[in-house]
């Protein structure tokens, strides 16, 4: 998988998500069911408005944060 973000943060953010929703498939599954109700009649690429309405995304994202945050600038091992 290549994750290719604006800046070191942002990758890290996105590639330890990843990462939690690999290793614990029901984190995926209840996110995708939020994003789905959530996103109903929004174009191929949502609005901010519709993404920064979302519990649960900002929740997984907040708490991804918080486990990461002492590590920021240590790389990521994908290895399960």
């Amino acid at each position: 998988m290549v994750i290719a973000a604006g800046a070191d943060t942002t990758r890290l953010v996105l590639a330890t998500l990843f990462m939690f929703m690999l290793r614990s498939s029901h984190l995926y599954t209840e996110l995708q069911q939020a994003l789905d109700l959530a996103l109903v009649g929004e174009e191929v690429v949502p609005s901010h408005e519709a993404l920064a309405n979302i519990p649960l995304l900002d929740a997984y994202l907040n708490e991804t944060l918080r486990v990461r945050q002492e590590e920021a600038w240590l790389p990521i091992d994908f290895q399960c």
